[in-house]
Order: C-alpha cells, then structure tokens, then sequence
C-alpha cells in the first residue's frame, strides 16, 4: 500500500518540530507500506491513502484533491484564521478518518477554539 506523506517541507528544507515528527514518522514506515513524498505541487496520484501533516503550502486544487481521498491528519499547531489556506481547516479536519495531535490539551482546545467535530481524534 502506497501513503503520501503530505507536508510543506522536509526537515532539510525547514528545521522545526512538525518536519522532525513528520521525518520520524516517514523513516519508522511499518511492513507492507510504502510512503511516498508528496510536497506542494508534487502529489502522487498512485498513492492508494495519505497523511496530511501541516498544509499550508497546497494548493485549493491540491487540498480538494486530497480530501476526496482516504486520509488522516496529524495536526501539530494552530491554524488561525489569517494564516494561508485556513478555509480549508474545517473540512480537513471534519473529513480524515482520523486525526492526531500531541496531547489531550491540544485536542480539545483545538476543537473548542474552532467549533470542529471530527470521525475520530486522538
């Protein structure tokens, strides 16, 4: 099985925690899958599923495509409303199948702050 590993950058091209958690997760690949970079303007069509990290970068054509497809989201920082694509948030979020984030805090601040209800967090 083919994942796409959706993200705006690598940890090479921008050193921050979401690259680092974003890297550990695509070298820790579990037996029988295959990750696939998938950057902005680089979405691999043959993926059967994907990860959807931080997003900021894609494209409205791009996201529309991801969300049409089986996916999780891991989601690591907030997402205010003047940062790039945040229109996209609500239906990222209300979409995956599920989504992660990095504490029982994060989550439920997260999904207060921004009126979310999710399939499945975690």
């Amino acid at each position: 099985m083919r994942i796409g590993l959706a993200r705006d950058a690598s940890l090479a091209e921008r050193a921050g925690r979401a690259q680092y958690i974003a890297s550990f997760v695509a070298s820790n690949v579990p037996k029988g899958l295959e990750f696939v970079e998938c950057p902005p303007n680089g979405l691999d069509a043959s993926c059967d599923a994907f990860i959807i990290m931080n997003c900021k970068g894609f494209s409205d054509a791009e996201l529309a495509y991801l969300t049409t497809h089986k996916y999780v989201k891991y989601e690591m920082d907030w997402w205010i409303n003047e940062e790039p694509q945040s229109k996209w948030r609500k239906t990222i979020i209300e979409n995956a199948e599920a989504v992660y984030f990095n504490s029982p805090l994060h989550m439920k601040r997260y999904l207060w702050l921004y009126n979310l209800h999710p399939k499945a967090s975690y």
